[in-house]
């Protein structure tokens, strides 16, 4: 979430309706906003914000991060935060009036991960995609 800011040229240019975040599992390594109550929400939401400057009027996706699996975890607990960032996530969206992405059930299916249990194979990109689409056409489109 860090780094999306730096895009920011490209946004005002083309100045799309729509923006969609996904970003996680790398934040959870990295540790990022810290490690208080709502640090990763209050670091993603300045990031948000720092887009909008440039296009105020685009509606914006929060994608859940997808958890890794039992054994990702058991290797490492720095993966083992994705409840905590998505309840974060979830409650600035509500209070934001963005939508949310529910993308976590998507990774009950433990044949969508690689062996590290924190990557997905290449086929389940389509699943993902999928699911960000729907919740964009069931919020946006569906009632135009």
């Amino acid at each position: 979430i860090l780094n999306c800011t730096d895009y920011k040229d490209v946004v005002q240019q083309t100045r799309p309706a729509r923006l969609v975040f996904s970003y996680g599992v790398n934040d959870m390594g990295l540790e990022i906003g810290g490690d208080g109550d709502n640090a990763y929400a209050q670091t993603f939401e300045q990031k948000i914000d720092e887009l909008l400057a440039v296009v105020p009027d685009a509606k914006v996706f929060v994608c859940s991060i997808i958890d890794v699996t039992p054994s990702a975890k058991e290797r490492s607990p720095r993966w083992d935060k994705a409840a905590r960032y998505n309840a974060q996530l979830q409650e600035m969206c509500q209070r934001r009036g963005w939508i949310y992405v529910d993308n976590d059930p998507l990774g009950n299916d433990l044949s969508n991960y690689q062996e590290d249990g924190v990557h997905f194979t290449p086929d389940f990109t389509w699943t993902w995609a999928r699911n960000i689409s729907k919740t964009m056409w069931e919020t946006v489109f569906a009632s135009e």
